[in-house]
């Protein structure tokens, strides 16, 4: 009898050690600026599909739930363009660099998610000169190459206002940005101003 007591009192340390294993293995810890999203079967709160988590531990259930994590830190990338026709029809060329982060608050991210979620800091970079392209050219074409010339701060200021709305869109917030040069492109086959 003894012998059985010991074998029963064996496997249900055996059980508890191996429940709480699985339990260590479930707990999942969000590391510094990154915001941990949790999909899955019971991670919907507040009508949203996602989990968040920023900061703090999340437990997460194996095999009906997913984590991810999205990166809260802030990420450079510059915005170029070639040949774009000022107002004055002089071909520009013209770069800037950008500094952008994922919103951190909680309808930030669940913006960035659809849009951001997976991807790499490369693939995050595109899709935001991507977006920030538009005002950029807008802004070059409607200015004279001389008026080009002005201020750079005040055309990188100009350009995070007219981009805001769509980076919010994605969650995407612009931190900064800096005309890093507007040159004249010569090509002696145009040289007398217009598109080709």
């Amino acid at each position: 009898m003894n012998a059985e007591l010991l074998v029963a009192a064996a496997g249900m340390l055996i059980l508890i050690i191996g429940i709480a294993l699985t339990v260590v293995r479930c707990v999942r810890k969000c590391p510094p600026n990154h915001a941990m999203i949790i999909t899955g079967v019971g991670a919907s709160t507040g009508g949203s599909s996602y989990k968040i988590i920023i900061g703090g531990n999340a437990f997460v259930l194996p095999l009906v739930q997913q984590m991810n994590l999205i990166n809260l830190s802030v990420h450079k990338t510059t915005a170029a363009l070639s040949t774009v026709y000022s107002k004055d029809s002089i071909p520009i060329c013209a770069s800037a660099t950008l500094h952008f982060k994922i919103i951190p608050t909680p309808i930030g991210i669940v913006m960035a998610a659809p849009a951001l979620l997976g991807k790499t800091d490369d693939e995050m970079a595109a899709v935001v000169e991507n977006i920030v392209e538009r005002p950029f050219i807008a802004i070059l074409q409607r200015l004279t190459a001389k008026e080009l010339k002005g201020s750079y701060s005040d055309l990188a200021d100009e350009i995070m206002k007219d981009s805001r709305t769509d980076l919010e869109k994605i969650g995407v917030e612009l931190v900064s940005c800096t005309i890093r040069s507007i040159d004249e492109v010569y090509d002696r086959r145009h040289s007398h101003g217009g598109p080709p």
